[in-house]
């Protein structure tokens, strides 16, 4: 149940709907407060420059409610504009971090909110005939939507600056190097501080196990171990056959499931519970998801048809900052212990090489001809082998020199000129030294 709540609230973070939607129910319990409010004053008691005659009142709120809903429409169309460019500039992966932005469905709520706001109001004004002194003027709502049509021109011109400031390949870089490093920080525990692995069994009893298939198809966005762990029976064993960011067809095996007492169809329905398929990729867990997206920024960038080296090259620096946090931390552990003797295995995550590996192998090869990348790439290299060093984290540094050599002999079999060789020699040798040349055979007798 935690899960589908989980991933419930992330559809509604990633949807430009139900945020909005929001603002609209608000708006019109805001109406209705307002009318009632109005409904109890005397107008008497209603500052002269507060009063409206029905016909004013009417002409304002139909004004407001035009202007807003033309300039929604505008600014949806902008949106979607903005996500295209977004998504054949950069990568159609960051589109999802586009949408959820929570200003933009701020701005979009709080211009469709006003103009509910508005109609709502305005089928409250009416008047008599001859012009009696019942008519119904809601002064106070109506002066509450003037203010609000003011508020709707801020929030254009902050609407318009804001995606203007979105767009800009550093904003989209960073929000997801931030969002990656925020989930690597919750899911991945401090060096030294995580469970030793020799402490649960990771051997399972004879036999091949009960088969826990998936219901539908889809990525695998979560996997909730509390709740495979209840679903167990006493004593029982779990091994997890995917991981999170894996795409599942149906009845795709998910887990294995070892019981002591097995009974037909009784761990299936809970443990089942404990995996969230969705239709698209996210990062409730898949920290591979926010390197992949990085690496698409890259990749995209290098192509020929975009050639934009700058932002190759900040692509690299925020995967430094990602894979540092990756190294510093010990990998969630692959066995887990729960009460009764159950058991959880994750024997398929992967390891800190292959988050390296993860994250430079396609860079890598595609700015093998352009030394002043394959520079910087083993400057980033550098740094954090440097800085995991400094914490005492030296054998965690393999995988990097390995990235380090292998971009030098990138470089090598390109046709770059000496000079440039000599320039990402040089950056290398910081990283991992080149073996020496072995020495000329002496005199003979």
């Amino acid at each position: 149940m935690l899960v589908r709540l989980q991933a419930g609230l992330e559809g509604f973070r990633d949807s430009l709907f139900f945020f909005p939607a929001l603002f609209v129910a608000a708006a019109i319990v805001l109406a209705q407060v307002m009318l009632e409010v109005d409904a109890r004053l005397s107008l008497a008691s209603v500052p002269s420059y507060m009063r409206f005659t029905v016909d004013s009142a009417r002409e304002l709120l139909a004004t407001v409610a035009g202007a807003t809903v033309t300039v929604t429409g505008v600014v949806f169309a902008l949106t979607a504009l903005s996500v295209q460019l977004a998504s054949s500039q950069f990568s159609p992966r960051v589109v999802r971090g586009f949408l959820r932005d929570g200003a933009i469905q701020a701005g979009i709520g709080f211009m469709a909110g006003t103009f509910t706001y508005s109609l709502v109001v305005l089928r409250a004004v009416r008047s008599t005939d001859g012009g009696e002194p019942t008519d119904v003027v809601p002064n106070l709502s109506t002066a509450l939507a003037l203010v609000l049509a003011i508020g709707v021109v801020i929030a254009i011109l902050a609407y318009v600056d804001h995606t203007a400031q979105s767009l800009q390949a550093t904003q989209l870089i960073g929000r997801v190097t931030r969002g990656t490093v925020a989930l690597v920080r919750r899911r991945f525990p401090e060096a030294g501080t995580s469970e030793a692995p020799a402490v649960v069994s990771t051997e399972v009893g004879d036999g091949l196990g009960q088969r826990l298939a998936a219901p539908r198809s889809g990525w695998v966005q979560q996997i909730n171990e509390a709740e495979l762990l209840r679903g167990l029976p006493p004593g029982g064993v779990v091994r997890v056959d995917v991981r999170v960011g894996s795409f599942v067809h149906q009845q795709k095996r998910l887990a294995t499931v070892w019981a002591v007492d097995p009974k037909p169809g009784q761990p299936e329905k809970r443990l089942v519970e404990g995996f969230a398929i969705g239709r698209i990729r996210t990062m409730q867990q898949d920290v591979e998801f926010g390197i992949r997206q990085l690496v698409d920024i890259a990749l995209r960038a290098l192509s020929p048809g975009v050639n934009d080296a700058t932002t190759a090259y900040e692509c690299m620096v925020h995967l430094g900052e990602v894979l540092y946090e990756i190294l510093r931390r010990d990998l969630p552990p692959a066995a887990v212990a729960g009460d009764d003797g159950r058991r959880l295995m994750r024997p398929h995550e992967l390891t800190q090489a292959e988050y390296v590996h993860q994250a430079i192998d396609q860079i890598r090869a595609n700015c093998a001809d352009m030394p002043d990348l394959c520079v910087g790439l083993l400057h980033v290299l550098t740094g954090v082998a440097r800085e995991l060093e400094d914490l005492g984290l030296a054998d965690r540094v393999e995988p990097l020199r390995r990235q380090g050599r292998l971009v030098r002999a990138g470089a090598e079999a390109s046709s770059a000129l000496p000079h440039d060789l000599a320039r990402v020699r040089e950056a290398a040798a910081a990283l991992c030294p080149a073996p020496a040349d072995p020495a000329p055979p002496g005199p003979r007798d």
